[in-house]
């Protein structure tokens, strides 16, 4: 599996805003590196998910499905970087749901 691709409003790679993740098989997946970024609170930009684990696209993250439309969302990333800022904060809250401080004291909930 390939890498994302970090992109950033700065030289500096430790100031990280957008992430892109790569399709490179023809099956849909939820990659490693998309959790990863949503997780960091950088805004997400990915082929289709699937699962999308509750994420909604264009709300959560920003979908691609072309060439094309990928290298316009990352023109756009890049000139205006504060624009996700708002999608990438959602993802980031989306993906508490699935930390273990939530998860195992509903699971444990259930059991009664």
């Amino acid at each position: 599996m390939g890498e994302g691709v970090l992109l950033s409003e700065t030289e500096s790679p430790k100031a990280p805003t957008h992430w892109v993740v790569p399709q490179e098989t023809l099956t849909q997946s939820f990659p490693y590196e998309a959790a990863m970024a949503v997780v960091a609170g950088q805004t997400l930009i990915s082929g289709v998910l699937s699962p999308r684990w509750g994420l909604e696209p264009g709300l959560d993250y920003l979908e691609y499905s072309t060439p094309e439309e990928l290298r316009r969302i990352v023109e756009h990333s890049l000139r205006y970087p504060q624009s996700t800022q708002l999608m990438s904060w959602r993802g980031k809250l989306k993906s508490t749901i699935f930390l273990a401080s939530q998860v195992y004291p509903r699971l444990l909930s259930s059991l009664d």
